[in-house]
């Protein structure tokens, strides 16, 4: 296969349908769901105004794609607000590989986004393949990104079990586990549970947003949370999400639970969110949530909780989580100048060096894998 029959461009609508074929690589094969997380998630996104995804071809047909999603971070005191791209799905074609078309896509990204004037590129889900590329062209990481957890991690029996699950068009979204108990009590008592706590599957993005700002914000770096975020942000057809929150006048605090859409003895509920004006009210968030509602494997990421939060998520049955070999490694964030030359470090935001992971307020929610 000839090098010349390649070329790189950016999105055209025309590519829509032959991207969403591609992602079957990817995303898996309900392709009806791969429709509403690419509408959601690229056409929908509140940040830029048209998808910025760059593809290779082969013959004029999409091979391989990075995707760019649209973000808003804070920083520093003044806060200093900018729109940042994080970088998302990479994907080639199985009979493409091998071929060095994630350089090339970067390549030509990182030339048409300069233009743009975008300054930072951020990643927060790459897969161990995607953050080696990542790594060995110019991006540099946070280092690791701990996790606490509980319950069994799964193993290579349940991880093929939630494969055969998610490829059988037969599951639907929103069956039973790992929800069951909470959509229980929901199904029980219209959610509500005593002393302002109440339940439910639906965000409350104006009283969320509300309480973030009453809570303030250390000037760590960190996405924006306010009304269209929350919003838009819920609606990811890929995750289902069950909201606990405590209400006294007006909203307390509030945590944010995660898991996919199909279930199997594996399922890992994940804390996506979690805010509160008070340790008091996020540990009664947390209890209710994750001590009476949900008890099955659960996880979230460690590097920015306060030393109160760790110690209410060791009440629940939380530790933290080891690594068992370099393929295990936690995640970390990678980020990058747009510049195609690069920047000499120090890479700052808002004042905040943007390799020091102590230097980030991280919350999984920030993040499309969530």
């Amino acid at each position: 296969m000839s090098q010349d029959r390649y070329e790189v461009a950016g999105y055209d609508p025309a590519f829509k349908s032959q991207l969403l074929e591609l992602q079957r690589h990817m995303w898996g094969t309900r392709e009806d769901l791969n429709a509403k997380y690419f509408q959601w998630k690229y056409e929908s996104n509140p940040y830029v105004r048209a998808p910025q995804i760059f593809v290779a071809l082969h013959d004029g047909r999409p091979v391989a794609m990075r995707g760019m999603l649209g973000s808003r971070w804070e920083a520093g005191a003044p806060r200093a607000a900018e729109t940042i791209l994080c970088a998302a799905d990479t994907v080639v074609d199985p009979a493409h590989r091998d071929r060095g078309l994630f350089t090339r896509i970067m390549d030509f990204a990182l030339a048409d986004l300069v233009r743009k004037d975008f300054s930072y590129l951020f990643s927060l889900s790459t897969s161990p393949a995607t953050r080696l590329g990542s790594l060995a062209s110019g991006w540099r990481g946070t280092g690791p990104l701990p996790e606490m957890g509980r319950g069994t991690p799964s193993t290579r029996r349940t991880r093929l079990w939630d494969a055969v699950r998610r490829a059988s068009d037969k599951v639907l979204p929103g069956r039973r586990r790992p929800f069951a108990r909470l959509d229980r009590f929901l199904t029980r008592s219209t959610g509500r549970f005593g002393q302002g706590m109440t339940v439910a599957t639906a965000p409350r993005p104006e009283a969320m947003a509300d309480l973030i700002d009453r809570v303030g914000h250390d000037g760590r770096i960190r996405h924006v949370r306010d009304t269209t975020y929350l919003a838009w942000r819920f609606q990811n057809p890929n995750s289902t999400y069950r909201f606990c929150f405590l209400d006294q006048d007006q909203l307390r605090g509030y945590i944010v639970l995660q898991a996919r859409p199909y279930s199997s003895a594996s399922d890992i509920v994940r804390i996506v969110d979690w805010e509160g004006e008070t340790a008091a009210a996020r540990r009664a968030v947390a209890e209710t949530a994750l001590g009476d509602l949900v008890g099955g494997p659960a996880r979230v990421a460690s590097v920015s909780l306060s030393p109160e939060d760790r110690a209410t998520l060791l009440h629940v049955g939380f530790r933290d989580r080891r690594t068992k070999s370099a393929v295990d490694q936690f995640a970390t964030i990678l980020v990058r100048p747009v510049s195609p030359a690069g920047a000499p470090p120090p890479w700052l935001f808002g004042g905040r060096e943007l390799t020091d992971a102590t230097n980030w307020d991280l919350r999984p929610i920030y993040s499309d894998g969530s």
